[in-house]
């Protein structure tokens, strides 16, 4: 296509030429929305439905609950609070969580979780223990 350029000297116009567009293609109206169902009816009627997806989604609650012992357990270390404050911390977190994973006996996921955390704790555990096994006979060789 060719746009003539026009200047001020010019007294005539070139001929314009109207070219009309295709009307555009009608947009497809989306399908309406269904009817939501509140959550005490999908409890009437036995079905899990939007609910336990977002249960699925959640993290259960003794997660939570030792979450939340660590971080009140950090925030009394920086604080420099006494040792009792933070044993008595950590029981009740302890029993809480306890509580929590016992009422919270479906969910597979959740042993998987514990069981992790009580391989790592072991680990914890042993570690210390094994290297000073260690430590001590080299000791007792060396002494020999």
């Amino acid at each position: 296509m060719v746009v003539p350029h026009l200047r001020p000297s010019d007294s005539a116009h070139p001929a314009m030429v109207l070219v009309a567009s295709t009307p555009s293609p009608k947009r497809a109206e989306p399908p309406p929305i269904p009817a939501l169902k509140t959550f005490a009816e999908e409890q009437r009627s036995g079905r899990p439905g939007v609910v336990s997806r977002i249960e699925d989604k959640t993290a259960p609650h003794w997660v939570l609950s030792f979450i939340g012992t660590v971080i009140v357990l950090f925030v009394q270390k920086v604080n420099h609070a006494g040792a009792w404050p933070m044993v008595a911390c950590l029981i009740l977190g302890g029993v809480l969580t306890g509580i929590l994973v016992a009422k919270d006996r479906r969910s597979a996921g959740a042993y998987g979780i514990l069981k992790g955390l009580g391989i790592a704790f072991c680990v914890a555990l042993l570690l210390p223990v094994v290297a000073l096994g260690i430590l001590f006979i080299g000791c007792l060789t060396l002494m020999h």
